[in-house]
């Protein structure tokens, strides 16, 4: 229960947030989910580093199916079980695949990297500088990742700000030429200072709205994945424009190939062009009132 109680955020009061945004009030808007650790909030936070929604999820999907007990989140035990390569075959991690097992090896304070202690960065007496400050020393995580912690712990004075922001200032607040990504945090802490110390909150009500604008009733589905990730997932952003299928396929469809083109050849026949890039041409003749089928080769370069 626990965990449960983490994930839902329900110690946390918004009374003082409801007064500065009123209209999140009036749909008790604040309580973003989290993870129900701290360590699986880390990782979550890894995987959303340079890469699209579709394949965050994915990644953690295959750290559940791969290595997790009974397809839970692994534990870092879990992920130290396995190497480097093993991480980036089965999970499909890439270069991220190093620093989760760097974060796995310093919370379980193993020898060679600085012991990481999530209590310390729980405890609700710890302001958000020295949060951030020492989640940053640890290897991989660098502004926006640190930032991104800092909010899950509480600290909503905090600025992940990254390529989604610039889309909704873009959309929303009229930003018409591209800003360097500090410029963009700039911008973005001058825009929510009004809602000190709730400022990711509010950030985040705007961008609900916004889906919500863009997607309505669909906004809240995250994922859509088949029952294994054999089947067919279909994976979409809630920010993009097109809308995900109402009823995704259990197994995948192949596609079917377009009839390749034909061309004349000089023997008044056709030619067909195959995979190899060659071609083939046929003719047929008649004889005694029946058809007989030569088939010739002929490859052109």
């Amino acid at each position: 229960m626990r965990g449960v109680a983490r994930v839902l955020r329900v110690d946390l009061s918004l009374v003082a947030f409801h007064r500065l945004l009123p209209d999140a009030g009036k749909r008790g808007f604040g309580r973003t989910f989290r993870s129900p650790t701290l360590w699986e909030d880390m990782v979550k936070t890894i995987t959303n580093c340079n890469m699209k929604w579709s394949g965050t999820v994915r990644m953690n999907m295959l750290l559940c199916n791969e290595l997790g007990r009974e397809a839970a989140f692994p534990t870092p035990k879990e992920v130290l079980a396995v190497g480097v390569d093993e991480l980036k075959q089965r999970c499909k991690l890439g270069y991220r695949a190093q620093r989760v097992r760097r974060l796995a090896l310093a919370v379980e304070k193993r020898e060679g990297v600085t012991p990481l202690d999530l209590k310390w960065l729980e405890d609700e007496s710890r302001t958000r500088l020295e949060v951030f400050k020492r989640v940053k020393d640890i290897y991989g995580f660098g502004n926006f990742a640190a930032h991104n912690v800092c909010q899950l712990l509480g600290h909503f004075d905090s600025f992940p700000y990254d390529s989604e922001t610039a889309r909704h200032f873009k959309e929303h607040h009229r930003v018409t030429k591209a800003l360097k990504m500090n410029d963009l945090a700039k911008l973005a802490a001058r825009h929510y200072s009004r809602y000190a110390p709730y400022q990711f909150l509010a950030y985040w009500f705007e961008l609900w709205q916004g889906y919500e604008a863009r997607r309505g009733t669909t906004s809240t589905r995250w994922s859509v994945c088949g029952d294994d990730l054999k089947g067919r997932s279909v994976l979409f952003d809630v920010s993009s424009k097109s809308l995900p299928p109402s009823s995704p396929s259990p197994s995948r469809t192949p596609k079917k190939r377009k009839p390749p083109p034909e061309s004349s050849t000089p023997d008044g026949g056709k030619a067909t062009e195959g995979a190899n890039g060659r071609h083939r041409h046929s003719r047929r003749m008649t004889r005694s009132g029946s058809k007989i089928s030569r088939r010739s080769r002929a490859v052109h370069r």
